[in-house]
């Protein structure tokens, strides 16, 4: 009998429930113990912590199976924030949006300053309908608020006018 594969989450929950063997397997298992406390507590989808915490290819089984080195839960705590004050605005349905959580991601690496991410949002005027991408979201949210590479991509975020 063919045995089904494990979901992400299945992956995750099973490690930070099991009992460690050896020293080497402690930080990964610290990691998905970490992970586990985030996912029960905002209720995000594990495939998007993993992404903003420990990497964009740890949603991968063979990533996950080589075992998780970091967890940045800081950075994840934060972007979780700024999806949520995303989400006041354009709808509860963002909240834990993949796009959104890239872009906002994205916005994090770039300037972390909340109150400019609170203005951009609160002055934001756009449809999410037509965004296909992380860099159209930055685009979109950030305006002439921002300096672009010569792709368009998003590369400061000015300060916030006072």
């Amino acid at each position: 009998m063919e045995e089904k594969k494990k979901s992400l989450l299945q992956l995750i929950q099973g490690e930070a429930e099991r009992k460690l063997r050896s020293k080497k397997e402690n930080v990964h298992h610290n990691i998905c113990v970490e992970l586990m406390e985030v996912h029960n507590t905002t209720n995000f989808p594990i495939t998007i912590l993993v992404y903003l915490g420990v990497g964009t290819n740890a949603h991968r089984p063979m990533v996950f199976e080589k075992g998780y080195a970091k967890f940045d839960r800081e950075k994840t705590e934060k972007v979780i924030k700024y999806c949520e004050i995303f989400a006041k605005k354009f709808g509860e349905q963002y909240r834990t949006n993949a796009l959104v959580a890239h872009g906002c991601c994205r916005y994090y690496e770039i300037s972390n300053n909340e109150r400019k991410f609170r203005e951009l949002v609160k002055n934001a005027n756009f449809e999410m309908k037509g965004i296909k991408t992380a860099k159209e979201f930055m685009s979109a949210l950030c305006g002439d608020e921002a300096t672009y590479t010569s792709k368009g991509y998003v590369i400061k975020v000015n300060k916030c006018k006072r």
